[in-house]
């Protein structure tokens, strides 16, 4: 018998480590499946760049006009085309952007410029630099991005605007010191512009 419960205490002896090990492993179970989920949860978080040049197709979300508006007023304008880089979707169309009006202008031609200042995605706020983005009342809107920034080649613009304008009041008969209206530029609601990204951003994609 004694030999017995000698063997019996031996035994249990053996028992007690290994549950012990046994906790051990299980804390170490537990803590590797919670590495593991979070490994997993950042690795559906991924962080894309938009590169110089990328293209932002919007629509305005209000009515603009030179005749009303100043520079530094603000507006809305909401993202038409999905953005894709790499086949991912990293701006999705519905995306809202904030700009603000960078430059009027009355006479001698009538100048609305543009800017997009940010967008909004997740509950992040970008800022972003673009490309400004002119309307004007003549065929010189091409040209007058450079020049309504405060290009050198303003001055020269005015001028020639300002010369042309004594020449059509001269040639209808009109006194040529005579000043003639200059439409504005009106701009409504739900007019499409594009954008260039000036400066490259990293977007966070869940």
């Amino acid at each position: 018998m004694y030999a017995t419960a000698l063997l019996t205490l031996a035994l249990a002896g053996c028992r007690e480590p290994s549950s012990e090990g046994g906790g051990t492993h299980g804390v170490t179970r537990i803590a590797a499946s919670v590495r593991s989920a979070k490994s997993s949860s950042s690795s559906r978080v991924r962080a894309h760049r938009l590169p110089v040049d990328t293209e932002f197709g919007v629509r305005l979300d209000r009515a603009l006009s030179s005749a009303h508006n100043r520079a530094g007023d603000p507006f809305a304008a909401t993202l038409e085309e999905a953005v894709v880089v790499e086949r991912a979707e990293v701006l999705p169309r519905g995306t809202i952007f904030t700009g603000r009006i960078t430059a009027t202008r009355t006479k001698p031609r009538a100048v609305l410029a543009l800017t997009l200042d940010g967008f909004a995605i997740a509950g992040r706020q970008y800022p972003i630099v673009t490309a400004l983005e002119a309307r004007t009342t003549d065929a010189l809107a091409k040209r007058n991005v450079e020049l309504i920034a405060g290009g050198p080649g303003l001055g020269a613009l005015i001028a020639s605007a300002a010369k042309e304008s004594r020449v059509l009041t001269a040639s209808a008969g009109a006194p040529s010191t005579g000043s003639v209206r200059t439409p504005a530029v009106d701009v409504p609601a739900n007019t499409p512009f594009r954008f260039l990204l000036k400066s490259s951003v990293s977007v966070v994609v869940d």
